[in-house]
């Protein structure tokens, strides 16, 4: 029998035991507010403190927020979760709207590559990414930003993006500021847009591998 979403272990104890699991093999990645991080640390913080790696996507460090005019939504929605996590003494990786602004895809290529690999589920990501680039355009953006997805590609590559080691602080209102005292995070800073952007529609829709006329 198929178990019922009550029966279901909640996002904490999954982060938990798989930190328990597989320590420093275990990549943690947050692309919303740090909600779960922080109970996960209340719950077992050895554990957690063991992990390899933990990247989140949120913060406004050095540009404006996108719910005030100096806090992002995430860091916004659960300010003392944020505090917590950054307080953790975690190998904590920061992507912020200061890199992902700059991770915009263009809707011609969005287009481009779908039209590669026509069929059903590129007509379903064409259908979900036009309202993406409709919001995009009535906020005055040339492209679409791909904040979540630029999170989980420098999880994978950290090389797509410049670091900088800082110490952050995170305001009541959720604004991440700049402090003195040793770093406790580094933010994504500048993005090899092109590498990220092709990782991307390679990813969402792999080129036709073309056979030659002798195979």
């Amino acid at each position: 029998a198929v178990a019922s979403l009550n029966e279901a272990p909640g996002a904490v104890s999954v982060m938990v035991d798989a930190a328990r699991r597989y320590g420093r093999e275990l990549t943690l990645i947050a692309l919303g507010p740090l909600t779960n991080v922080a109970l996960a640390l209340k719950e077992d913080a050895s554990a957690i403190g063991r992990v390899g790696r933990v990247v989140a996507m949120g913060g406004a460090v050095d540009v404006p927020g996108n719910v005030t005019p100096t806090a992002e939504f995430n860091m916004n929605v659960d300010p003392e979760a944020a505090h917590r996590v950054l307080a953790a003494g975690l190998p904590l990786d920061i992507v912020p709207l200061d890199a992902t602004r700059q991770a915009v895809l263009p809707r011609a290529g969005m287009r481009a590559t779908l039209g590669r690999t026509p069929g059903p589920v590129a007509a379903r990501i064409q259908a979900f990414s036009e309202r993406g680039f409709r919001i995009s355009h009535a906020d005055g953006e040339a492209g679409m930003a791909l904040h979540d997805p630029l999170a989980v590609a420098v999880a994978v590559d950290p090389s797509l993006v410049k670091w900088e080691a800082v110490r952050l602080a995170v305001g009541p209102d959720g604004e991440t500021q700049r402090a003195g005292g040793a770093p406790n995070c580094r933010i994504a800073k500048a993005v090899d847009r092109e590498r990220f952007i092709r990782l991307f529609l390679d990813r969402l829709c792999p080129p036709t591998i073309e056979r030659g006329a002798s195979s």
